[in-house]
């Protein structure tokens, strides 16, 4: 795979709609060249499909949360049951398993908090297997073909013994970009009514779930 090829997938990343001859304009080379060049990286799996991207908020899913998933147990049949759960699981649109201190990326899109606490509680806080995890809410923004490469953090924590998480952490909503984005403001307002709505551990219960 030379240069031109790969001028070629990143302007098809961003729309793969376009003619041949318009595709070759873009990249400084022929129609002809350009449409042999894109069968051949289609036909050695370069590309992989041709997908339509849709608006999660048409879809009436306007809050999309990123949570990271700390597994209690790293036997690999309990890592394959909970990555079979998070795929059937209709709220996951995308679910990566990663290394380092969390075990599982997950990205959600659900209707609002109302949602995504029904999703904490049935999905992850009554999974034996699931030891601690961290919630990250985005801003709203256009949906593009790849995934955002990072926001600057607001600093916003939340208080100790979030009974959603399963550590003494609690939720951490610390990817909400500082400044005048539209709907910030109601992002945080909304994270803080779902952290106040998250009923405490009593005293002196253990946050995280140690198994002995």
């Amino acid at each position: 795979m030379d240069d031109l090829d790969r001028r070629i997938l990143t302007v098809l990343q961003k729309n793969n709609r376009l003619s041949f001859a318009e595709l070759a304009e873009l990249v400084d080379s022929s129609a002809a060249s350009c449409m042999r060049r894109v069968n051949k990286l289609r036909s050695t799996g370069v590309i992989v499909a041709d997908i339509s991207l849709v608006d999660p908020k048409v879809l009436g899913k306007p809050l999309t949360v990123v949570v990271t998933v700390e597994l209690d147990r790293d036997r690999l049949n309990f890592v394959e049951d909970f990555k079979r759960a998070m795929q059937a699981a209709k709220e996951v649109t995308q679910s990566y398993m990663v290394t380092g201190d969390a075990d599982f990326v997950l990205i959600v899109a659900v209707e609002g908090v109302d949602a995504f606490d029904v999703f904490v509680k049935k999905k992850l806080f009554i999974n034996p297997n699931v030891r601690k995890f961290k919630t990250m809410i985005t801003p709203p923004a256009r949906r593009t073909a790849t995934p955002p490469t990072g926001c600057a953090a607001s600093g916003i924590q939340d208080g100790p013994g979030c009974a959603a998480v399963g550590s003494g952490s609690g939720v951490a909503i610390d990817a909400v970009p500082a400044g005048n984005q539209p709907g910030v403001r109601e992002l945080v307002a909304m994270a803080r009514a779902w952290l106040i709505s998250i009923a405490p551990r009593p005293a002196g219960a253990e946050a995280d779930r140690t198994r002995h």
